[in-house]
């Protein structure tokens, strides 16, 4: 009895030395620089790690993240952000909790983001402040189902997109005041088509003499002209105040506690 269950485990060890021996080999590594054979026909290539979204991650206390931004320009209560194609928009400190940076630095940036040109004519304008959410909903994806509009009225075509994506979108009077054969607009969404590549794209390439004014809360489309007109008064309100008011950097330092004011008479 004690021969037989011997032989079986000499057995059993055998069996599994011949496994072992009889297992492929890992593939060898390849040395740096090496480019990988191809795999044969039918075979699933590995899975590739997901690549880290592209541009600035900025997270918003209502718990929405803009992505693909570069932040251009920080201050005590707002950043500057570039949206893209050299569109430059604020946003308040007070909106933001954490804003995770990429490795490109403002000064390195492409031109578009420090300077357009092109974005002086007043189609849009530059630098205007805006709410963070209405910024999140200029970037997004336009949600399903497409938008599909053939030869349709343009003031009413704005007026749908208001609402179906809660921006406000103002069309002024001038643009109302248009024969209707120069309102006509035909328009398809695709997944990646957003508020703001549909103004930036299709809207003022099609409409040269429009112009769209981004202000805090709400969208203007006027004309080109009272564009600029807006733009102009801006710049100027804006220099005024930047004059008016000190830098901080410029402030004098708080004194230490207990330290009394430089016009106060000692006590005798």
């Amino acid at each position: 009895m004690k021969f037989c269950v011997a032989l079986s485990c000499l057995l059993i060890l055998a069996c599994m030395c011949a496994v072992a021996q009889n297992a492929p080999d890992p593939p060898p590594e390849l040395p740096p620089g090496t480019i990988p054979p191809e795999l044969p026909p039918g075979t699933t290539p590995p899975d590739k790690p997901p690549e880290a979204p592209s541009g600035d991650v900025i997270t918003l206390k209502s718990g929405n993240k803009l992505t693909g931004l570069q932040v251009v320009s920080r201050s005590p209560t707002e950043i500057e952000v570039d949206v893209g194609d050299g569109i430059l928009m604020k946003i308040s400190r007070k909106l933001i909790t954490d804003i995770q940076y990429d490795k490109i630095e403002p000064v390195k940036r492409k031109p578009s983001a420090v300077h357009n040109p092109d974005a002086e004519r007043g189609d849009v304008i530059q630098g205007s402040q805006i709410t963070a959410e209405v910024s999140a909903k200029l970037t997004a994806p336009i949600p399903e189902p497409p938008l599909k509009y053939e030869n349709q009225d343009l003031v009413v075509i704005l007026d749908e997109l208001s609402k179906r994506l809660g921006v406000t979108i103002i069309v002024d009077d001038p643009v109302k005041a248009l024969p209707e054969n120069e309102r006509q607009w035909s328009i398809e969404s695709g997944p990646d088509t957003t508020l703001m590549s549909l103004l930036q794209d299709r809207l003022l390439k099609q409409f040269p003499g429009l112009g769209v004014v981004y202000q805090y809360d709400k969208l203007l489309v006027t004309t080109k002209e009272a564009a600029d007109a807006i733009v102009a008064k801006e710049s100027q309100a804006g220099e005024k105040t930047a004059d008016e008011k000190p830098a901080v950097e410029d402030l004098p330092p708080e004194p230490p506690p207990g330290t009394p004011p430089p016009n106060a008479q000692p006590k005798t």
